[in-house]
């Protein structure tokens, strides 16, 4: 009891000896201590009648955080007058005005208080002013955060300057100011060391509200930086490996690749497991990809070959070592990766492949596989689903396939505007003899133009 009067609650250890009551006065100076350690202590409110029984020394000290826990708890302690009337409970009249809906009296009360010589009350005052001004809409996230980092400075080296210090991290996220976030963070880890575990949280917590869906405002070089400077800050487990991936997703769709490569390099390196490391460094393949290097895309999926992966992203992985193998001209190794998928999206490159290659037939047979997981039996047919029957008669007329363009036939009734006539120029008579080369090779020509326009988009 000593030590929490003299400020110094850290050596109050005996409050918790073994064999301690744990009766009423116990547990108000367990309270106390916390309070004073800036820990929760709402429970000490309950407590005030104990509290009055001390000598009026000991009662002006302790009776302030009592009272103020006593509303915190939803008591109404002032509402007798007696104890009303006892100093130093200010900031807890302040907070019953808050309470019950006085919101002007209240922000008037912290705000003689912030002006106040009381260091203590002064700057959590400001705190409670700045909170319920952001609650009331008075205020921003943004402005809120100010007012509260200059309190960090004002209090220091306690509970109270962590959970200040965690709150305006908070409020910078609110307010999408993302590096001030992090910065905050980073500083209060060196600060507090041993509150790292519940920091690395929080600073995991930034980027899963950056990369949050229609947080839109944040520029591709802002993402590109933050992401390079705090790529510690994705946290280990599920949680990470969802918000790594799709971070992942985010710096693909940048349009940087020369930018991103290096991030998703220092990602890659820092992951802690085979399964954080895989959207990394499937979005890094892509990179590569796009930027034409087939070889640094292949090493990057072998650093994640035995990973235990999704079925997605295991897919997703053989797609791009097939766009890699052939890129670098082993078409064979591409379809044997190809060979084991049954995907639209395999089903798609399989097609890509065989007409790069001229290899017409296996084209239509891969379109007549995607066709079958995309075009319906009956009804009218979307953009996307013309544009794979028109392919297949594409392919149809470069194989000379005229079984095939009659299969095809009976969709010309579904197919709409220029699609319609293209499909039907192909698929109206086909080549059969040498007497109709003559007449096919503008057929030819306006398939060969339409197989360059209507691929789909690349598949991952």
């Amino acid at each position: 009891m000593a030590a929490v009067l003299a400020g110094r609650p850290e050596e109050a250890t005996g409050l918790d000896a073994p064999g301690t009551e744990a009766n009423d006065e116990v547990l108000l100076w367990r309270g106390l201590r916390d309070a004073a350690e800036g820990k929760p202590a709402d429970s000490v409110g309950r407590a005030v009648s104990v509290a009055m029984l001390y000598p009026k020394a000991i009662r002006d000290r302790i009776l302030p955080p009592v009272v103020e826990a006593a509303v915190r708890d939803g008591q109404s302690p002032l509402a007798d007058t007696g104890l009303a009337k006892q100093p130093g409970l200010t900031y807890a009249k302040a907070l019953q005005a808050e309470r019950d809906g006085k919101i002007d009296e209240a922000l008037s009360s912290y705000d003689a208080l912030d002006r106040g010589r009381d260091l203590s009350d002064s700057v959590r005052a400001a705190i409670s002013a700045a909170e319920l001004r952001l609650a009331k809409g008075k205020i921003t996230p943004a402005e809120a955060a100010e007012v509260l980092d200059r309190q960090t400075v004002r209090w220091r080296g306690d509970g109270r300057e962590l959970a200040t210090r965690l709150r305006v991290a908070e409020l910078r996220i609110q307010a999408d100011q993302w590096r001030p976030a992090l910065d905050a963070l980073k500083e209060t880890e060196n600060l507090f060391p041993n509150a790292k575990a519940e920091i690395g949280l929080r600073k995991g917590s930034v980027f899963k509200a950056l990369v949050a869906d229609g947080k839109a405002n944040v520029s591709p070089l802002d993402m590109v930086a933050l992401t390079g400077d705090y790529a510690d800050c994705i946290p280990d487990g599920p949680d990470g490996e969802a918000i790594a991936a799709l971070l992942a997703d985010k710096l693909i769709a940048l349009d940087l690749p020369s930018r991103a490569i290096p991030v998703l390099q220092r990602l890659l390196a820092g992951a802690k497991s085979e399964r954080a490391k895989a959207p990394f460094a499937l979005a890094l393949a892509q990179l590569h990809l796009e930027l034409d290097e087939p070889a640094k895309a292949e090493s990057v999926l072998k650093s994640v070959d035995g990973a235990d992966l999704p079925s997605e992203k295991a897919e997703t992985r053989s797609l791009l070592l097939a766009r890699a193998r052939a890129a670098q001209g082993d078409n064979r190794a591409a379809a044997d990766l190809l060979s084991s998928l049954a995907s639209p999206a395999a089903d798609e490159l399989r097609a890509r492949l065989a007409a790069q290659s001229g290899d017409w037939q296996g084209n239509l047979r891969a379109l007549n596989d995607l066709a079958a997981k995309l075009v319906p039996t009956k009804g009218e047919l979307n953009e996307q689903q013309q544009d794979v029957v028109l392919r297949q008669a594409v392919a149809a007329v470069q194989a000379g396939d005229s079984d095939a363009l009659d299969r095809l036939r009976p969709l010309d009734k579904r197919m709409t505007g220029a699609r319609a006539d293209q499909f039907r120029l192909l698929t109206t008579t086909a080549v059969r003899s040498i007497d109709d080369l003559p007449r096919a090779a503008g057929e030819l020509a306006l398939s060969r133009s339409f197989s360059a326009r209507a691929e789909l988009p690349k598949p991952p």
